[in-house]
């Protein structure tokens, strides 16, 4: 894709919000597919070189029927919504003639309605959808009309543009979603911005101050401490799950690798490889317990930070080996230091990031693949994880990054749930999740260019 952009106009009456725009060039355009050699999805180029179809140009329009959205300009909704149904789908045109019968409701010729029910809420459907697609007649001959004049001969040029069409949807569909869920926040679902033990704690002002009576007043406090101590084991609770459910993967990908060494040693049969061999087996065994260790429900304690970060590294270890990845770490370098954590989250999170590193690098294709793994003290008073790849940089806003269901992987390729997570770990154990530039710390020079996160760990009094 030679050139992407894309552009949020909110209403003069959206206060709350602002303008946005976003541009990128030489995208690499691809589909996800199953492998049947290796049993797993994988990411496929969709090739459009090889066919006589020529330039395409693109232009998506989505629009939102929420009610409280649009009683801030529309008059008449009914209307409104009428007007885009009608005019909704996906049309292709050619020097300016309409092929048919694409964009007619009924041909759903992309799938859009299909996805929309299996992924709701994050892929778009026709009926909120006006699309144009503009070929050249004499640069398309590839593409080839029916008798009947009714859309394209299926051939394999067709369904390489129709691929190359609902890739770039995708594209559209990573930014729009920034944009609504920053609209549902403002206009329509209006959440409460103020944490809830932040609230409780006015509530312990608001009784120390209006309520007299000394009994009245101990039983309050005391059953506002009982809703706090529940309400923090309800959140350790869903950020373990959250945690244990996203490094599932994680952990899946990592044994996997470790069982096909160790398949491969035993077929070898050499003293050799038999060593080897009982090697790996010891390693699958603290693995196997390595990643159980996500699970256990009580684990927070005194820790030392440099134990965590190895029991990560630990568990991605035969991960970054099999993708090619060089790991760069400066941790010998720093004495021990202990921190107060639950070691199951923490080590949950630092493995999220890497293994988040390790997919952007492989989607997209970088030569000479690299992870820096780090500990700092320059931020004061906080022990600092930084984990930083030679990529391309985070490809949305860090802001959106970690809002639950919001990320810039391709549909289909991830939950958007990982960063989210990890913000909440931080969060519950009274640290940090950050985006750093690479000059607010001392980083190689391989990783000016790449994401960098920092987990922010407030240091232990002594």
């Amino acid at each position: 894709m030679s050139e992407f952009f894309y552009k949020f106009t909110p209403w003069d009456s959206m206060t709350e919000i602002n303008h946005r725009n976003h541009k990128e060039k030489d995208i690499i355009l691809k589909e996800q597919i199953f492998d049947e050699e290796t049993k797993k999805k994988i990411f496929k180029e969709i090739k459009l070189s090889p066919y006589d179809i020529g330039e395409i140009q693109i232009y998506f329009y989505a629009y939102s029927f929420e009610s409280n959205i649009l009683k801030l300009e529309i008059d008449d909704k009914q209307g409104f919504k009428d007007y885009v149904s009608a005019n909704s789908g996906v049309k292709v045109y050619r020097d300016g003639l309409r092929i048919y019968d694409y964009g007619e409701k009924s041909n759903d010729w992309l799938g859009l309605d299909i996805r929309r029910v299996n992924r709701p809420g994050i892929t778009i459907s026709n009926n909120q959808l006006i699309g144009y697609v503009m070929l050249n007649r004499s640069q398309s001959s590839a593409l080839v009309e029916k008798s009947n004049r009714e859309g394209f001969v299926e051939n394999e040029a067709y369904e390489a543009f129709e691929k190359a069409v609902l890739f770039a949807l995708q594209q559209f569909e990573i930014q729009r979603n920034i944009d609504k869920s920053n609209l549902n926040d403002k206009y329509v679902s209006k959440r409460v911005k103020e944490p809830v033990i932040r609230r409780l704690s006015d509530l312990r002002e608001t009784i120390e101050t209006k309520v007299k009576d000394d009994s009245l007043k101990l039983d309050l406090n005391r059953e506002i401490a009982r809703i706090e101590d529940e309400y923090n084991d309800m959140i350790e609770t869903f950020i373990k799950s959250a945690n244990a459910g996203i490094s599932l993967g994680v952990a899946i990908h990592e044994i996997d690798k470790v069982v096909d060494e160790l398949n491969r040693s035993l077929d070898s049969r050499s003293n050799q490889a038999l060593d080897h061999a009982q090697d790996l087996a010891k390693r699958l065994t603290e693995l196997v317990k390595g990643y159980s260790m996500l699970l256990r429900s009580k684990d927070t304690g005194i820790y030392d930070i440099k134990a965590i970060i190895k029991q990560a590294l630990f568990n991605v270890d035969f991960r970054l080996k099999a993708h090619g990845i060089q790991l760069i770490s400066n941790i010998e370098q720093y004495q021990s230091s202990k921190l107060k954590c639950s070691r199951s989250i923490s080590i949950g999170a630092i493995t999220n990031l890497i293994d988040n590193s390790i997919w952007w690098l492989g989607y997209k294709e970088i030569e000479n693949k690299k992870i820096y793994v780090g500990l700092t003290n320059e931020m004061a008073n906080y022990d600092t994880i930084i984990v930083a790849d030679n990529g391309i940089g985070y490809t949305i806003p860090t802001e959106d990054a970690i809002k639950p269901f919001i990320h810039g992987r391709p549909t289909g390729a991830g939950v958007g749930l990982g960063l989210f997570v990890a913000n909440q770990c931080m969060e519950n154990q009274g640290g940090e999740l950050l985006f750093p530039e690479f000059y607010d710390f001392d980083l190689p020079q391989d990783f000016k260019h790449g994401a960098i996160t920092a987990l922010a760990f407030r240091r232990k009094a002594k």
